[in-house]
């Protein structure tokens, strides 16, 4: 029986969550709190505003939402800086992720299995029948 050695076994790092999790699990209400705009939260939730839908939304919907245009510039301003930081942060994630010896899982390719193995070695042999009934 053909046993994968060592030498066929690829490493990946396992990342840690990155910010943009965390940022994603705080609601609308979180955000319009910590923007100073709480006055409106109800408004939001009940139109089903999320925060991933914040930056979908258009300036007439702003507008509807959000009439002061002192606090509607605000949350304008705040709905950019935060599509920045959660697009930077996923960025810098994928690209900035140092593997540990720690942190590593194994991950093994379709050719290191034994039947794979066998099967380029040995491949088996299709008739012209098998062939033209596919």
């Amino acid at each position: 029986m053909n046993h994968i050695s060592s030498s066929n076994v690829k490493k990946i790092s396992r990342m840690e969550p990155p910010p943009v999790v965390e940022a994603a699990e705080k609601t609308i209400s979180d955000y319009l709190r910590s923007w100073g705009l709480e006055a409106y939260i109800p408004k939001f939730l009940e139109e089903s505003i999320e925060v991933e839908t914040l930056q979908m939304l258009s300036e007439v919907d702003l507008k509807d939402l959000v009439p002061i245009i002192g606090h509607r510039a605000k949350l304008t301003t705040q709905i950019k800086l935060l599509t920045n930081i959660m697009s930077n942060a996923f960025e810098n994630t994928c690209t900035n992720t140092t593997p540990d010896s720690n942190n590593q899982i194994m991950l093994y390719t379709v050719e290191d299995l034994p039947v794979a193995q066998q099967m380029m070695m040995d491949p088996p042999e299709i008739s012209k029948i098998e062939i033209e009934s596919l």
